[in-house]
């Protein structure tokens, strides 16, 4: 019934922040993640040294998930139910890469949380083949 209620009540976000669209793609996590990294100003970020550039772009990253993308029409309980599928890859993933495991939450104000940390951490797994530096 979740699901149908979902599929039912899904409507299009748009993203946008004075109106300019933060998230051009949300078919998938990796859209969605490939979309924020699209939009962080890397000006000034030291590219000869790739860790470092890494870090700050991650820190960029939680920024803009957390002051710009959170002030867009975007429903995460909607987009941690459309991305149900991929979540158990990614935590796979997390705890392959030594990252911490989660409480993961789907409903309520921690879904935002939630998937905030799960967009940073497929970010910072898959860093390589979203960012081109």
């Amino acid at each position: 019934m979740l699901i149908k209620n979902f599929k039912e009540g899904l409507k299009v976000s748009k993203y946008l922040l004075y109106g300019d669209q933060m998230i051009k793609n949300d078919g998938t996590m990796k859209d969605f993640a490939k979309s924020v990294c699209d939009g962080v100003p890397t000006d000034g970020l030291d590219k000869k040294d790739l860790e470092n550039f890494k870090d700050e772009f991650i820190d960029l990253v939680c920024e803009i998930l957390k002051n710009d993308i959170s002030r867009t029409d975007i429903n995460y309980e909607d987009l941690m139910c459309k991305y149900r599928s991929e979540l158990g890859g990614l935590l796979y993933e997390i705890e392959n890469h030594g990252g911490n495991m989660p409480l993961i939450k789907f409903f309520g104000e921690e879904a935002e949380d939630s998937f905030n940390y799960l967009i940073k951490e497929y970010i910072d797994i898959h860093f390589n083949e979203l960012i081109n530096v």
